[in-house]
């Protein structure tokens, strides 16, 4: 659209300023925050200017998928909207069709929209009749109607500094923070509502906004001190640095990431972090050798593929990942069987590699997935095809809520509800090594056996002691 047009300088200043950050985020140039928040977008904007563009932005978000098919049903529309801008036409189509149902201001787009009125309006209901839907909610897909607010969760970057610390800061500015019942010695949880874009502790890297749901994976697989480890899928690097601040910064994690936009991402998030004991890979972990010399001392493997994000309950943070990147949450569902059949192909693909490398111990496995297709059924078949080299182990056992009952090992997994549990859906299971399992049962018999050995040599000891004693006193 050419900014010099007459049209478009009238049209409201918001529509504009939020095309312009849209055209950001969907170009993967930066993330939402940093498109509203931080770029120079706005910057001579007030406060409430900014919210309405992050309110029109979050929302348009979630439909761009389905404005796309609107347009597609109205040939006379698609042909006047060929020299405007689409981030124009998201936004405004977004506010005429689902949102205030009115174009604010003027413009050469909303006179090109209300030439296209009635055909617009008639291939939404056209949209809506395909899709039984009642409402323009029921339009999306589910976990974007969800208007579940879940808590926003702090994770303490112990590398940087101690939770008390953090705490005692964050109640300053949010009386509500509380320490997160589970995980209480890292998890910070803060109302859903609270600002943290300009704060300084997460600007220098001293704690990272991640559910807790997604805390999980680093803390069961739960590598040791000084030991080597794999990220297989590591991008935007979060669960990368919890893992770096489980081990207290030591050993060596590799972090694979096949984008090229996404491994910067990353790089990112390790300088921010003050990690030092991860190597960033770009490269597919598929295209990894476990045979090569460098990978011979990896004992624990992290897996966290990507999945349908059928557990994401559509926050602005999810709509579009932290490096801009689309996470699949608008692709249209029509071959959703397809679609999570090629999804579980990868994970056990990925899965079946990590088993590859010689001395892996521990692998843990997690989706933000709640379908059984890409959660109990690819741990079935790993289970299978590596002839049960592999088993389960319990993670977390005072977490209620486990794996489907359907299958023995459910008891084994976790699964998180995010209108129940405060936090995305997600879906956690740990792998052991079954001789390693063999090999800590035989030390536990050995160590109660020579317990049990003690406490007789003790209890004869005593019974010759209290013997000689009574001989004593008879005499």
């Amino acid at each position: 659209v050419s900014t010099q047009s007459t049209g478009i300088l009238k049209m409201s200043e918001v529509y504009k300023i939020a095309a312009a950050a849209l055209e950001r985020i969907l170009q993967k140039k930066a993330s939402i925050k940093t498109a509203i928040f931080n770029d120079n977008i706005n910057n001579n904007n007030n406060s409430k200017t900014t919210k309405s563009v992050f309110a029109l932005v979050s929302e348009t978000l979630k439909f761009c998928s389905i404005i796309d098919q609107v347009i597609e049903l109205t040939p006379t529309a698609k042909k006047d909207f060929l020299n405007v801008s689409k981030y124009l036409i998201y936004i405004v189509l977004y506010d005429f069709l689902f949102g205030k149902k009115q174009i604010s201001g003027g413009g050469i787009l909303k006179k090109k929209i209300l030439n296209n009125k009635t055909q617009l309006l008639s291939s939404v209901v056209r949209l809506k009749i395909k899709a039984k839907a009642r409402t323009d909610l029921e339009l999306l897909p589910l976990h974007l109607r969800n208007t579940i607010k879940l808590p926003k969760y702090i994770r303490v970057n112990s590398i940087k500094i101690d939770i008390d610390t953090v705490f005692t800061s964050l109640q300053q500015s949010f009386p509500e923070a509380q320490y997160d019942e589970l995980f209480p010695n890292f998890l910070i949880t803060l109302p859903n509502d609270s600002d943290l874009h300009e704060n300084k502790l997460i600007l220098n890297g001293s704690i990272v906004i991640q559910d807790k749901a997604s805390c999980i994976p680093a803390v069961v697989l739960n590598p040791s001190q000084n030991s080597f480890v794999i990220d297989t899928c590591a991008a935007p690097g979060n669960k990368t640095s919890h893992l770096a601040a489980i081990m207290n910064n030591t050993g060596r994690i590799f972090a694979f990431e096949k984008d090229s936009k996404r491994v910067i991402i990353l790089r990112k998030t390790i300088q921010r972090t003050g990690v030092t004991n991860v190597i960033a890979l770009h490269q597919s972990f598929l295209d990894s050798d476990p045979n090569d010399p460098k990978f011979h001392q990896v004992e624990f493997i992290l897996v966290d593929p990507s999945c349908s994000g059928s557990g994401i309950v559509g926050r602005i943070e999810d709509l579009i990942n932290e490096d801009g990147s689309s996470e699949e949450i608008n692709q249209p569902e029509a071959n959703e069987d397809q679609r999570l059949t090629n999804l579980s192909a990868f994970q056990i693909s990925v899965l079946l590699h990590a088993c590859k490398f010689p001395n892996v111990k521990r692998i843990s496995y997690s989706t933000c997935s709640i379908h059984e297709q890409e959660n109990e059924m690819v741990v079935e078949k790993l289970l299978k095809q590596t002839n049960n080299k592999w088993k389960l182990e319990k993670i977390i056992p005072n977490w209620h809520r486990r794996g489907l009952d359907k299958y023995s090992f459910g008891k084994d997994c976790i699964r998180t509800i995010p209108n129940e549990d405060n936090t995305t859906g997600f879906f956690v299971a740990c792998f052991v090594k079954a001789d390693q399992i063999n090999l800590n049962q035989n030390l536990q018999s050995k160590s109660q056996s020579q317990s049990q050995s003690q406490s007789k040599s003790q209890s004869k000891s005593q019974s010759k002691s209290q013997s000689k004693s009574q001989s004593k006193s008879q005499s």
